[in-house]
């Protein structure tokens, strides 16, 4: 170990503290939700929201497993699973034999709206209902922050795929 580290100082630990907190927690409220309420795990629920926001629906795996930061046997076990729900397909892109896409189903659209609105509701009352307006404009601010960084440059960039567009 190196000694000549540059700890973190009070504050820095303290933020760094309530953020993994954070972090670790939140995945957890969302779940509970989600599966209470559709029996849908929030790792489906977000793949699904991604490709529902994709044009045609639709994402080449490689795409998809950047976005949500899987690696590609977590990908491929997660859709394997939706598509046998009927949620999900996977298919040759036309253009390129050597790319597989995966594209949202009328079925995995209907169910991703019907769960919207409650995980929405979730969204707000395990975060934004603490906020102010002020708080949440530097909330994106920070995050949009750290993931410029050198360090997170691999993310991918635009929307998340927190909520399906309507």
């Amino acid at each position: 170990m190196n000694d000549d580290a540059p700890w973190l100082d009070a504050e820095e630990f303290a933020a760094w503290h309530a953020l993994v907190r954070t972090v670790n927690a939140l995945p957890e409220a969302l779940d509970r939700q989600l599966k209470r309420d559709f029996g849908l795990p929030h790792t489906e629920y977000l793949l699904m929201a991604m490709l529902s926001e994709a044009e045609d629906r639709t994402l080449s795996m490689t795409r998809l497993a950047r976005r949500l930061r899987f690696s590609a046997s977590r990908l491929s076990r997660i859709v394997t699973k939706l598509e046998d729900l009927g949620r999900v397909t996977r298919h040759r892109d036309p253009a390129n034999g050597r790319v597989t896409l995966a594209t949202l189903t009328d079925d995995g659209l209907a169910l991703l709206r019907s769960a919207a609105p409650g995980h929405v509701r979730q969204v707000r009352a395990v975060l934004f209902d603490q906020l102010d307006r002020e708080q949440v404009g530097q909330l994106r601010a920070i995050f949009e922050a750290v993931l410029a960084g050198p360090e997170m440059s691999t993310c991918c960039p635009g929307r998340t795929g927190g909520v399906p567009a309507r």
